[in-house]
């Protein structure tokens, strides 16, 4: 079953990829997938992953965001979502920016920075500093 967000993107893919002048085989190949496949994506009949979306985005020589914004510009995008497009942009691009990071202990450190940073803001009570006044 097709689903609206999926369909968005589909369609968003589908225009950028003509914009750019390529084929379906010919995007296809970039990514790893079959045209079949990449049809899929294109109709919304099948589900893209996060990692999948970037890799199709750099195919077509734009940002992941192009495609996902596709969803919330069209009024199709997940229901009682009213954020901001900064969130999804700034999130976008940091996957983007990752999936570009080749060496594993490169993405690893980057991670133990990430996870550092986020649990210095975390509330003070989950470093078990109970009975402190």
């Amino acid at each position: 079953m097709l689903d609206n967000t999926s369909t968005a993107v589909g369609k968003e893919i589908r225009h950028q990829r003509r914009v750019a002048g390529l084929t379906l085989k010919e995007v296809a190949a970039r990514i790893g997938v079959t045209g079949v496949q990449l049809h899929r994506y294109e109709t919304g009949a099948t589900g893209i992953t996060t990692s999948r979306l970037v890799a199709i985005a750099q195919a077509l020589g734009i940002r992941a965001d192009v495609l996902l914004n596709a969803a919330t510009q069209s009024g199709q995008g997940v229901q009682g979502a009213n954020c901001a497009a900064g969130p999804i942009s700034d999130l976008t691009m940091l996957l983007e920016v990752f999936m570009t990071i080749r060496d594993p202990g490169h993405r690893d450190a980057l991670m133990s920075v990430a996870r550092m940073m986020s649990a210095s803001a975390l509330p003070h009570a989950t470093c078990g500093a109970e009975g402190v006044a």
